[in-house]
């Protein structure tokens, strides 16, 4: 028997349960919604047993009536059971987050009855998170990595997309070199994160020849001379010689 929803309902007369095949799609599943012991007893769920099941029908409300032959008796089941599998409106977004700052990933669903959730990173399910959004107060760098989160019902589960969070963390000045025949600083920076090559994109260096004072906050930027080795970001200032005293600092974004 079809519902309004376009369920298929059946009664599992062998097995003494109540099945329901949701219309077909990604998340069309069969799956018992009551039942499964042979006995006699009201309930929800897995709590509603059977003495084989063998007829159905709806009332004007949707409701629906079984069969229970051996108990002698017709038993009702309010509906809708399911009257859709899940279905994510709103998927979680990548972004990236500066180290101790917090970072929420949030998903948007539909579904009847109404869907759980399970968070997962690097594909392993993250105990107790079981809400539609997932919030890390203060990153560190393991939180970086790769989010979905798992949507289901009675009616069939459906995963997200998957969020990668990077977590940026600043890189670590080591002693700066001087270039022979005045040409200038060679600055190299060990990597923090990991995130190398990709990095280099959010990295700003910026220079002054003295600290900053309340009237003057103004640093100069360098566009050019980056390269990478291993773990290390190197930067060469060919001006770096001009200047009896210059300050730098790395920007990450």
């Amino acid at each position: 028997m079809v519902d309004s929803g376009g369920n298929l309902i059946i009664a599992d007369t062998r097995n003494n349960s109540l099945r329901i095949l949701p219309p077909p799609g990604p998340a069309s599943s069969l799956v018992t919604v009551a039942g499964s012991i042979y006995n006699n007893q009201d309930g929800m769920g897995s709590n509603a047993w059977f003495r084989y099941p063998v007829g159905l029908g709806f009332d004007y409300s949707g409701n629906l009536y079984i069969s229970d032959y051996n108990n002698g008796s017709v038993r009702e089941r309010l509906l809708p059971i399911v009257a859709g599998a899940p279905s994510i409106t709103t998927q979680p977004l990548s972004q990236d987050v500066a180290q101790s700052n917090s970072f929420t990933l949030t998903v948007g669903a539909t579904g009847n009855p109404a869907p759980s959730y399970q968070w997962n990173k690097n594909g392993a399910p993250i105990p107790g998170q079981t809400t539609s959004s997932f919030t890390v107060a203060s990153a560190v760098r393991t939180n970086s990595g790769s989010y979905f989160v798992l949507v289901a019902n009675t009616g069939g589960s459906v995963p997200s997309s998957a969020a990668v969070v990077h977590v940026l963390i600043p890189p670590i000045l080591q002693s700066p070199v001087a270039l022979p025949n005045n040409g200038g600083l060679q600055l190299i920076f060990q990597d923090s994160d990991g995130g190398l090559p990709a990095d280099l994109t959010k990295l700003t260096l910026q220079w002054r020849t003295n600290l900053p004072t309340p009237g003057d906050t103004i640093w100069q930027t360098i566009t050019t001379g980056f390269s990478v080795s291993g773990s290390d970001i190197i930067v060469t200032d060919p001006n770096a010689t001009n200047f009896t005293t210059r300050f730098y600092r790395l920007i990450e974004y």
